[in-house]
């Protein structure tokens, strides 16, 4: 790329000038002898949007070119000496582009050539039009849908009269090669001279034809790379002028004698075709800042990572780009807790009351927990780094009610619990380890001795809730609340501490469309809800007493386990058998198959057993159900989920020869009578 580091693009060229686009605005620069210095370019527009496809005048001193400044794109014509640039189209077609000028008249006048596809159903019709300098309505030209038209006159160099011939590409979409590499469907496009097709075994993609020299040039990737290319008028003497092999060759443009075109971000000149010319690169300078290194301020509104609240909500610990800031919602100015250059950052979590938050950050190098005061008038105490180096890759981060803990879900899939009082200096506990991926959905019980997570399943998108006691008597204990036959995620526990509440996709339930004879399934996803306790009746179900006029339960009497101050009970065997999953439907089908088999290989099942794999092995006590049902053994494969079973037609095969049949003589009886 240029010295610089601009980015060049759309270059054209007339006499001894360069018009090319960088930064959102045209640039024209002199052209220099080889291994002189470039002289200076001088910015030509000030729009500051998108422009592109500039075309010298046949004169030279005008350039018309196309520009995004109304959002789509219009013709505009602009004086190369300096003065305000006229817009010419008002098409509003969103591939409207500037291809070249018409020869001059008699008269010395031009227009513009142009592709758009302006009153046309789809964009890839696009025809060409002629549109005059002078701002009256473009002249759509009789020649179909084309993406790129030049017009050339043959015979004028010799001193013979002038006779312009027509240069078209069709069946090709708007976008260019580089967009669609090493496509070689049917849309690489068409080469056509004055009606004659050119090339039409190529097989690769056309783009940007030109007539240069009495020869037509164009792009092409046919080799595998887009690079310049060019033939004869018939088609014949095909050259290859330039040899990159890893960027394409890409928006090239001609003065009628020299090529021009844009590669990586650099312009390239090729001074003659000719079998042995070879393109150079030419060296630009552009003159102050580039525009894309210039400093600029971040709105911090648009890089908004995380926010965690403290207790008394007049404040949160937001973490913007990296770094994490004190933000108070009304009154207060915003102070920094953590803003170290080259250090991220993130999930900050408010610990209880104590007026600390916590975060990951990644200083040392590896993910570690660090535990910081909230910046306080008096000043600033530094913060506590935990567990460096032994989280992984930190996906999720929540704290317990209390602050004492911090919940840590790992790339790995570990779930972390880490100490963060002052006398445990980190310690970390490994809750539970998922070979199907990390856990996430990770919540705190109210009273900070259950947590519930979403844990992941086998299959892309099977999850099943799960949560564990993490203190008191028996912990750490986990406890399965789904079965991992649905995508369950998202759990929470109720403020009163009585239920877990999650969301599940396991509705089939399905709809009629409205439009066509179709059935869906719209709504797959549903919250729901599980007591924790055999003592806590269902919400939904119909009291005795009649419901309380503020809604809700009555408050639990003082001699059941469940309280209202927010401490958890939880009944592990009421929970399992809460989602116990109905299996008859299940047995039902198995029964049907052994009643249908032959009795010599029920009564080989008998003796061998019942092997489970997939997901049915999955189901909690359907082992046991399907013995009792049905009287055989019944085993569970070691790893279900990656055990297949071996069908009866592969058991077979080699052992039983077939039949040979006559067909006479097993002919229909009843076709005879026919």
């Amino acid at each position: 790329m240029s010295d610089d580091v601009a980015y060049l693009r759309f270059p054209h060229l007339h006499d001894d000038l360069l018009c090319f686009a960088a930064e959102d605005d045209l640039w024209i620069a002199p052209l220099v002898p080889e291994g002189q210095r470039p002289g200076r370019a001088w910015r030509l527009t000030v729009d500051r949007t998108r422009v592109g496809h500039p075309r010298f005048s046949p004169d030279g001193r005008q350039i018309a070119y196309t520009n995004w400044r109304s959002l789509d794109p219009e013709i505009h014509l602009v004086p190369i000496d300096g003065g305000p640039a006229r817009r010419l189209t008002y098409w509003g077609s969103p591939d409207t582009r500037v291809c070249g000028w018409t020869p001059p008249d008699r008269d010395g006048r031009s227009d513009i050539l142009a592709v758009s596809s302006q009153g046309q159903p789809f964009s890839y019709f696009s025809w060409a039009y002629d549109v005059p300098t002078d701002g009256s309505p473009g002249r759509r030209l009789p020649w179909g849908p084309v993406s790129d038209i030049a017009v050339t006159e043959n015979g004028a160099a010799d001193g013979q009269e002038a006779e312009r011939r027509t240069l078209l590409l069709t069946g090709k979409p708007p976008h260019e090669p580089a967009a669609w590499k090493r496509y070689l469907g049917g849309a690489t496009g068409r080469l056509w001279l004055h009606g004659e097709r050119l090339l039409p075994d190529i097989g690769g993609h056309l783009d940007c034809p030109m007539a240069v020299g009495g020869r037509v040039a164009f792009l092409s990737d046919h080799e595998g790379v887009g690079n310049l290319y060019s033939c004869r008028p018939d088609g014949t003497d095909l050259l290859r002028h330039t040899d990159h092999d890893e960027f394409y060759a890409r928006h090239a443009s001609s003065d009628g004698h020299r090529v021009v075109y844009q590669c990586a971000g650099d312009l390239w000149i090729v001074d003659a075709l000719t079998p042995d010319s070879r393109p150079r690169r030419l060296e630009v300078r552009l003159g102050g800042q580039r525009v894309g290194r210039r400093p600029y301020q971040v709105p911090a509104a648009h890089h908004i990572d995380a926010v965690s609240v403290d207790e008394t909500g007049r404040a949160s610990a937001v973490s913007v780009r990296g770094s994490l800031y004190w933000l108070t919602h009304r009154d207060g100015p915003a102070r920094t807790i953590v803003d170290t250059p080259g250090v991220r950052v993130r999930l900050p979590e408010m610990l209880g009351s104590g007026g600390q938050v916590a975060y990951v950050t990644d200083a040392a190098g590896e993910d570690a927990v660090e535990v910081a005061y909230l910046p306080r008038a008096s000043g600033d105490r530094p913060p506590r780094r935990l567990a460096s180096g032994d989280l992984g890759r930190v996906e999720e981060l929540v704290a317990d009610p209390d602050g004492e803990r911090l919940a840590l879900a790992s790339h790995d899939g570990r779930l972390l619990l880490v100490d963060t009082t002052e006398d445990a200096d980190g310690e970390v506990t490994e809750l539970i380890r998922s070979v199907n991926g990390p856990v996430r959905d990770l919540a705190f019980s109210p009273d900070g001795g259950w947590l519930t997570w979403s844990h992941p399943g086998i299959g892309r998108s099977l999850r099943s809730i799960k949560m564990a006691r993490i203190s008191g008597p028996g912990a750490p204990t986990v406890v399965d609340v789904t079965n991992g036959r649905f995508e369950d995620e998202n759990p929470v526990f109720t403020r009163d501490g009585r239920y877990l509440a999650f969301l599940s996709w396991r509705g089939f339930d399905p709809v009629y469309d409205v439009h066509t004879g179709d059935l869906s399934f719209p709504l797959g996803c549903r919250p729901y809800l599980v007591p924790l306790s055999s003592a806590t009746p269902s919400p939904f179900a119909l009291l005795p007493d009649g419901r309380p006029a503020a809604g809700g339960l009555d408050p639990a009497d003082d001699d059941t386990e469940a309280t209202t101050d927010g401490t958890v009970t939880v009944d592990t065997a009421a929970v399992r058998e809460a989602i116990h999953t109905p299996l008859t439907a299940v047995l039902d089908g198995i029964g049907k198959v052994l009643r249908d088999c032959p009795p010599d290989l029920v009564a080989d099942l008998a003796d061998r057993g019942i092997m489970m794999v997939g997901g049915s092995a999955l189901l909690p006590g359907l082992d046991q159900m399907l013995r009792e049902a049905t009287g055989m053994p019944v085993h569970i494969a070691e790893r279900p989920d990656v055990c297949a079973v071996l069908g009866l037609g592969a058991m077979l095969e080699g052992k039983v020869q077939p039949m040979v049949l006559d067909p006479l003589a097993v002919r229909d009886p009843l076709a005879d009578e026919d």
